[in-house]
């Protein structure tokens, strides 16, 4: 399931490795936001237990366990719409087909993706099947992709942004 917001005080560190996400510029949307590595944790409400990813204010998280951005795989990053929690990925649902994503890796080499698809989804009117079908979008991929999520609206978070990018051959 794509889970709800959940605001983190501090970032944790960066992923390692030299080809680990730093940075994340998108010039259509003016963004230009640090990046910082995110793990996940265990929610318990009542008898349900589920798994739930941290969030980070203030910067993009690349999901622990996803691709490094340039590598074969789904290099998964999420981030706010709100200004609470730094509003680095407001305005993502008006990306295009086209748009161009640039992700800075800790060696300084930079990866262009280019957007595909860019998807509202209903999280709190969907059935339980429907969350699983939206969290395959977190799913590893045979091919290298970026995909991007961020609430929506930034003052409900009812939806979730889901944005997935193509590794632009250039890169």
């Amino acid at each position: 399931l794509l889970p709800p917001p959940t605001p983190i005080a501090t970032a944790g560190a960066p992923g390692e490795g030299g080809s680990a996400a730093t940075r994340v510029m998108i010039a259509a949307l003016s963004i230009d936001a640090p990046v910082v590595e995110v793990g996940w944790h265990v929610v318990r409400e009542g008898d349900e237990v589920r798994g739930e990813w941290d969030t980070v204010a203030g910067a993009a998280g690349h999901h622990r366990g996803t691709a490094d951005p340039g590598e074969t795989g789904n290099c998964v990053l999420s981030g706010h719409s709100s200004e609470a929690g730094g509003a680095v990925f407001r305005g993502l649902e008006a990306l295009a087909r086209g748009d161009v994503v640039e992700v800075e890796r800790a060696d300084g080499h930079r990866q262009l993706y280019i957007v595909d698809t860019v998807q509202v989804v209903d999280e709190t009117g969907a059935t339980e099947e429907e969350k699983r079908e939206h969290a395959r979008w977190l799913d590893p991929t045979a091919e290298p992709v970026l995909t991007l999520v961020t609430c929506w609206p930034d003052w409900a978070y009812t939806h979730r942004v889901i944005v997935r990018a193509v590794l632009d051959a250039r890169s």
